[in-house]
């Protein structure tokens, strides 16, 4: 046997189908993970999410930078935690 083929046979030996479907789950989790980031960011843009968390600044309703970047790296302090503990 060539000595490709005896590393190719070697590396796959512990691959079973639990090792494939938990790396299917992962792969789906990234996905979803990425479609939840997209669509949070969005809501931001909506006139009415502005005028609910947004301040006043010369007359017109707008999310601040800071609580901007707050929103969005709280929800992944979250994501985080609840990977930690679960």
């Amino acid at each position: 046997m060539s000595n490709w083929k005896h590393h190719y046979r070697v590396a796959f030996t512990h691959c079973t189908r639990k090792l494939l479907t938990i790396c299917l789950f992962l792969s789906i989790g990234t996905l979803i993970f990425g479609y939840d980031t997209s669509s949070f960011s969005g809501v931001q843009a909506i006139p009415a999410f502005v005028s609910q968390f947004g301040e006043e600044v010369e007359g017109m309703k707008i999310l601040l930078p800071v609580r901007l970047s707050l929103i969005n790296s709280l929800a992944f302090v979250g994501k985080c935690e609840s990977v930690g503990c679960g």
